[in-house]
């Protein structure tokens, strides 16, 4: 798998954690370490796209640099 790959499935998974959460956010909410997460989540659920979530991430946009 290469890196670009590996991003992708990245931003699936968290997409995919974030409507999970937000489905039943009060059982999320009640697991101290899963709390954690709300912001970044929220922010996933903002992102227009692809670049906005890599950048709240922080990850290169597609294309860019990376340390591999």
């Amino acid at each position: 798998m290469n890196y670009e790959t590996a991003v992708e499935q990245l931003l699936e998974h968290v997409r995919m954690y974030a409507d999970l959460f937000f489905e039943e956010p009060t059982v999320y909410l009640k697991d101290r370490s899963r709390r954690s997460h709300l912001p970044l989540l929220i922010g996933s659920m903002l992102a227009d796209n692809d670049g906005d979530l890599r950048r709240l991430l922080g990850l290169p946009s597609q294309g860019g640099s990376h340390q591999g």
